[in-house]
């Protein structure tokens, strides 16, 4: 009974463990959108928010916050038409202004 115990409270720790450290970087609960107005916002919102969350914050997907000071414009519309490691292309999900507005918009976000 005692092994029993253990094992249980091991496994929940264990569990416990994956889940904090599967929920991505640090959340910046004080960060601010910029551009809110534009197509590139919009398409996020309908098309990306399920898996990085409505602020950029992650959830499923990694957080985006402050994206634009890693990845160009460039680089994010290859990610998004290619996809990579757990996130789909959306090459042909999106046609291609929607996602340059898109990339263009996460390069803003500093």
């Amino acid at each position: 009974m005692n092994t029993s115990r253990s094992l249980l409270l091991g496994l929940t720790l264990l569990t416990a463990g994956v889940l904090v450290g599967c929920s991505g970087a640090t959340k910046d609960t004080d960060v601010v959108l910029v551009d809110k107005e534009s197509n590139g916002y919009k398409t996020f919102q309908n098309s990306c928010a399920g898996c990085h969350g409505q602020n950029l914050e992650g959830r499923a997907g990694p957080n985006l916050q402050h994206i634009g000071m890693k990845l160009d414009a460039d680089k994010l519309t290859k990610q998004i038409q290619n996809g990579g490691p757990g996130m789909p292309a959306f090459a042909n999900k999106l046609d291609q202004t929607q996602i340059s507005e898109l990339a263009a918009w996460l390069a803003k976000q500093q």
